[in-house]
């Protein structure tokens, strides 16, 4: 939620307004709730944003949330999860960085012939 954040041009107002901060993490928190309250949570998360006088600022992240997060409700949720991030898949990445030298290599730089480089033998 945060990177979309800074993609729409909010991280200097949420460094000058603790709330506007405060209501992104809220924001990008919701998947904690069980998946049958997270919907009602951001909007009762909306509804404060608009009581603070922030509802014209904020209104492309919300919508974001629900054009793009709403219908996955069920994948959201991690309440009761033992995982409830993605650093597995975030170490498991980073490993592969470190093996493969290149960034979005193709099939044939994995199977072992790019060009005249060798890489997985």
């Amino acid at each position: 939620m945060s990177k979309y954040a800074r993609k729409l041009g909010l991280a200097p107002l949420a460094k000058e307004n603790e709330s506007v901060l405060l209501f992104i993490a809220s924001l990008g928190a919701a998947p904690l709730l069980p998946m049958y309250l997270i919907w009602p949570g951001v909007l009762e998360i909306w509804r404060e944003v608009e009581l603070a006088g922030w509802g014209a600022e904020l209104r492309p992240l919300f919508e974001y949330w629900e054009k793009e997060w709403k219908p996955r409700l069920n994948e959201l949720s991690v309440f009761n999860d033992p995982d409830r991030t993605n650093n597995c898949s975030e170490t498991d990445n980073r490993m592969m960085a470190n093996c493969i030298p290149q960034d979005f290599p193709n099939t044939w730089f994995l199977i072992g012939n790019y060009g005249d480089k060798r890489i997985l033998s």
